[in-house]
């Protein structure tokens, strides 16, 4: 199965779907420029959002293309209060989502029918906290990490003009 854009973000809805920690209409992608601007409406608590992945092939050689994205989803909440321990709760929270999540793509790489079998590298994963963002002031966790995988990258003489389809 092919790792690209549409079905990573499409694999982190389903886990949002899936997971009974998530109420409905919690999950989103975001670019970071929305941090600066108010929450989307109509989103529930907890939510997770996710980022369009990153990518690396920086460790691919003349006969292998690796292929590495880097994922970041967030998992939001708002405190009840500003007073410290409901911050606290809701950080505590976050965090432990963020880890149930991250046992699921575990178990996930595991699987043959899955679209990250074999590319999660868990020990890549990082997560760092993160405050007061949005207007609404939200707090949470963001996690990273990367799935790996070779692509082969091979060129279809269709989509050049100057190249010979006999190719």
């Amino acid at each position: 199965m092919q790792l690209d854009h549409n079905s990573i973000i499409e694999y982190f809805r389903n886990l949002n779907a899936k997971a009974s920690f998530f109420p409905g209409e919690s999950f989103f992608r975001m670019d970071l420029e929305e941090i600066f601007d108010a929450f989307r409406k109509g989103i529930n608590y907890p939510a997770l959002a996710v980022e369009s992945p990153d990518i690396d092939l920086s460790d691919s050689s003349e006969q292998e293309t690796v292929n590495k994205r880097m994922f970041a989803f967030h998992v939001y909440k708002k405190p009840e209060t500003d007073k410290y321990q409901d911050v606290q709760d809701t950080l505590n929270l976050c965090e432990s989502l963020g880890y149930k999540i991250i046992a699921r793509m575990k178990k996930d790489n595991y699987e043959q029918n899955s679209i990250i079998y074999g590319a999660f590298k868990p020990q890549t994963v990082r997560a760092n906290q993160v405050s007061k963002v949005f207007t609404e002031r939200l707090y949470g966790y963001r996690f990273t990490g990367e799935f790996s995988k070779s692509d082969p990258l091979v060129l279809d003489p269709e989509d050049w003009e100057d190249l010979d389809s006999r190719c």
